[in-house]
């Protein structure tokens, strides 16, 4: 399940919030989700960054923005081209 939430908190502990949210999240919907915080200023300077230039959202391609709970371990460079193999094999 993927999903996006708008909320305001005067609490800047981020860690403890994403705690507080998994776990309600788990007790009134039963089933367990990982929250991802960001802030606005960390979503303004996302957009301001243009992460897709000058690449463009076809009906061949999409352009996604994923968010990682904790830094990446791969070595994986953006943008990643996969080979030509469709999403069958």
């Amino acid at each position: 399940m993927s999903g996006n939430v708008l909320f305001e908190s005067p609490s800047r502990g981020v860690k403890s919030l994403e705690a507080a949210i998994e776990e309600t999240i788990q007790a009134q919907l039963g089933f367990f989700s990982t929250t991802i915080i960001r802030s606005h200023p960390q979503l303004r300077r996302l957009v301001g960054n243009d992460p897709f230039g000058s690449f463009e959202d076809t009906p061949t391609s999409r352009l996604n923005v994923t968010f990682l709970k904790e830094k990446s371990k791969s070595d994986l460079r953006f943008p990643y081209h996969a080979e030509k193999k469709g999403y069958t094999s």
